[in-house]
């Protein structure tokens, strides 16, 4: 007994002591005197920051935030270019716990000092979890901007009305898990934004990049009702690796659902992504847009119904994707639109596009278009037809002028308006066989 009591006192001691770098004991409630008593004062910003500063100065650890609506007006900074912020974390009670925000700026603001090289990453272990961001009232700015981070995590995050949502930049080792963007809408509100924006590097910034990114149970929702084409999904952009997916959904997107490029200038473009179980519903444009990257890999898709556009576009920027499983169906126009120079399609069903009732014209676009760029294509196993309406689609599969090096074997190519496969003579390096048609 006496060992236990001296263990058990130890025990005690070890959990009330707080050295000067965080521990477990480090948490600070937002809600306790002397920072937000009486949340809801319109600049709670304020007294938010004061307790992320103490918890900064003791080296890290968690500001918590009970259920209650925090309204501001201006950012709440985790960390600055002058002041070291690592290991702190913003945790909320979950949907009773808002920051509502009113006016133009970023609501919540991380700016490392820019990195200076390649590998450098200047604030690490940060983390936002179990908070609501109410935007409804903002007039311009970011959910969140952070910059030049790494092992961060954002998790539990339900994002309303964004003007533009969150945006990370030049990282390392970031994981996105069940974060939720809802009503993200055009019509004036955040023309040209997007409701997450991913990127890497830039023309100002030489030797910024971002590596390793993971998306898992991953929401976006516009309005039907709300359809400009102002107002994106999820972006890709700039010199960003290793980007990895599950399950993510993106429904009535105002835009783009899914859209990788390379437009702040960077080095490089979208290196590397493995995406699993993407699926866009009755985006306003493409479902996914893919105008530069090197190696990208989606399986088990479900992209239904652009109102505008090809259900996927790959353009003539991307040197190897894959598409394996799932499928591309009501689009306006084609189900998979592809200038890829090495594309591989698999095991999907492209079925019922070029449709009428979602705005296309019936016989004008065909389940898949292999386009003059192409250079090595592989199209195996895959259902492409209509058999609710066989004059919808024009072809199974088109393959247009200067496609060359591509294999088109064992699919099901019926119930096409004018066939199965079209341009497939030629001189083209190319092997057709086991079609049924």
């Amino acid at each position: 007994m006496k060992f236990f009591a001296i263990a058990l006192a130890f025990f005690a001691i070890g959990f009330s002591y707080t050295p000067a770098h965080g521990t477990i004991s480090s948490i600070v409630n937002v809600t306790d005197a002397p920072y937000c008593t009486s949340p809801g004062s319109g600049h709670d910003q304020d007294c938010i920051n004061s307790a992320i500063s103490y918890i900064r100065s003791i080296g890290g650890g968690t500001v918590y935030f009970p259920c209650a609506v925090f309204t501001t007006n201006a950012p709440i900074v985790i960390g600055d270019t002058t002041h070291v912020s690592s290991n702190i974390k913003l945790r909320g009670s979950g949907k009773c716990t808002v920051i509502k925000g009113s006016g133009n700026f970023n609501t919540v603001v991380e700016h490392a000092p820019n990195a200076t090289s390649s590998a450098t990453f200047d604030y690490y272990g940060n983390s936002v979890s179990d908070l609501t961001f109410d935007e409804s009232e903002k007039a311009g700015g970011y959910t969140l901007d952070l910059s030049n981070v790494a092992q961060l995590s954002l998790a539990n995050l339900y994002v309303n009305f964004p003007w533009c949502g969150p945006h990370i930049n030049d990282f390392n080792n970031v994981i996105i898990e069940n974060v939720v963007i809802y009503n993200a809408t055009g019509s004036g509100r955040g023309s040209g934004c997007q409701a997450f924006l991913v990127s890497g590097g830039g023309t100002g910034d030489p030797y910024g990049r971002s590596d390793v990114i993971t998306f898992k149970d991953f929401v976006i929702s516009g309005d039907s009702g709300d359809r400009t084409n102002s107002h994106h999904g999820l972006i890709i952009d700039g010199f960003v690796a290793t980007v990895s997916g599950s399950k993510i959904y993106l429904t009535s997107v105002d835009g783009v659902g899914l859209w990788f490029r390379n437009s702040v200038g960077a080095s490089q473009g979208p290196e590397f992504a493995t995406l699993y179980g993407v699926e866009a519903d009755f985006p306003y444009a493409n479902g996914i847009l893919v105008q530069q990257g090197s190696v990208l890999h989606f399986t088990d898709l479900a992209i239904n119904g652009s109102l505008t556009a090809s259900n996927i576009y790959l353009a003539n920027g991307v040197s190897r994707v894959s598409l394996q499983g799932g499928f591309s169906s009501n689009a306006a126009l084609g189900g998979i639109d592809s200038f890829a120079t090495q594309v591989s399609i698999s095991n999907m069903d492209i079925f019922c596009n070029s449709t009428p009732a979602g705005g296309g014209v019936a016989g004008a676009w065909s389940g898949l278009s292999l386009e003059s760029s192409t250079r090595v294509a592989t199209v195996t196993g895959n259902k492409i037809g209509c058999p609710h309406d066989p004059s919808w689609q024009k072809y199974g599969v088109q393959v247009n002028s200067g496609a060359d090096q591509y294999v088109i074997t064992s699919n099901a190519l019926e119930n096409n308006s004018l066939g199965g496969i079209s341009g497939a003579s030629g001189t083209a390096s190319k092997i057709i066989a086991n079609n049924a048609q």
